[in-house]
């Protein structure tokens, strides 16, 4: 795999952890 498209993976998953943390701290 590209390590970029790694990268892209990483970010988008602690974005959707991120998100999801808010949201049931909310």
């Amino acid at each position: 795999m590209c390590l970029s498209h790694i990268l892209y993976i990483n970010t988008a998953t602690r974005l959707c952890v991120i998100f999801i943390e808010e949201w049931r701290f909310k």
